[in-house]
């Protein structure tokens, strides 16, 4: 199975972005849905934590 094709649950988003809190990289977090094209021309969808501090988008996770 190709890593990059992996499913990434609304859990494990939430755990990532508890994480960044923990570790001082963000202030709070939103878990949002994403999906992406694949080169096969396929989507994969799954979620990602978007990562914020004072208001602004820091990253993801």
């Amino acid at each position: 199975m190709n890593a990059d094709r992996l499913y990434v649950s609304p859990r494990a988003a939430e755990k990532a972005g508890t994480k960044a809190i923990t570790d001082h990289k963000a202030d709070r977090f939103e878990v949002q849905p994403k999906r992406q094209r694949n080169d096969d021309r396929s989507w994969d969808f799954g979620f990602v934590a978007v990562l914020m501090k004072s208001g602004r988008t820091v990253g993801f996770a």
